[in-house]
């Protein structure tokens, strides 16, 4: 795709951590806050969490979202709150029929022991329970790390934002498209613009995300073992 490349900017955070000089990282960091600011998106690459977890992430996705969707309801996201479970059709969260399910859980140990004995109540969550815990660890040390390069680009006091990113306050959502035979008829969700600081965003290999830029969308095709970072409202404001 010959937009790829300047649509998504590369960026090796080994390179990053490991820089010889200030002068290296000062560039590097000048390099980033060009693309936070022209995209306000990144592909990490070296980012340090290990191919095996992210193989056993997806799976414990394909096992939550493979369940019936009554044992799914029996943890709904209710109106106004932000946590449990939601489908396209629930009119209190979109406002358009979208194509979707997907669980958000608070970045917090117990909340993810609540969920996951509603979802296996019998029994037969704990690899759901320990894969998620030890994503939303890695994942969460990571946005902390990213939230220090940016904010040190852009010359802001990381220490302002960094006691916001943290347990209740961050969150981790779990998104499923299921097959429609009527594609063309619906969408997976609506244009729309995220209101935090930073998503870190691991996707498969299907593809479906899009970048809208100067009034055009751009596909951005998967990468095994990346991960993407979109800059949310709040650091971009």
């Amino acid at each position: 795709m010959k937009r790829w490349r300047k649509v998504v900017q590369i960026c090796q955070l080994l390179i990053l951590r490991s820089c010889g000089t200030d002068q290296e990282l000062g560039q590097l960091l000048k390099d980033l806050s060009k693309a936070c600011q022209e995209w306000g998106f990144l592909r990490l690459l070296n980012h340090g969490l290990s191919s095996d977890l992210l193989r056993r992430l997806g799976e414990q996705m394909r096992r939550l979202f493979s369940l019936p969707i009554e044992v799914k309801r029996n943890a709904p996201c209710p109106p106004k709150h932000e946590i449990g479970f939601y489908s396209g059709a629930d009119e209190h969260i979109f406002v358009k029929l979208i194509w979707h399910e997907g669980l958000q859980l608070f970045c917090d140990p117990k909340c993810v022991d609540e969920h996951t004995g509603t979802f296996w109540p019998s029994g037969g969550g704990d690899e759901f329970n320990l894969v998620i815990k030890e994503y939303t660890r890695a994942s969460q040390d990571l946005g902390l790390e990213l939230l220090d390069y940016l904010t040190t680009a852009l010359n802001l006091d990381s220490s302002k934002f960094k006691h916001h990113c943290k347990g209740t306050n961050s969150c981790l959502r779990l998104n499923y498209y299921p097959i429609c035979e009527m594609a063309a008829d619906t969408l997976g969700l609506i244009p729309h613009a995220d209101d935090d600081a930073l998503t870190i965003l691991f996707e498969d290999q299907v593809g479906g995300l899009q970048i809208r830029k100067d009034n055009k969308w751009f596909a951005i095709k998967p990468q095994p073992n990346s991960l993407l970072v979109n800059v949310g409202d709040i650091l971009q404001a």
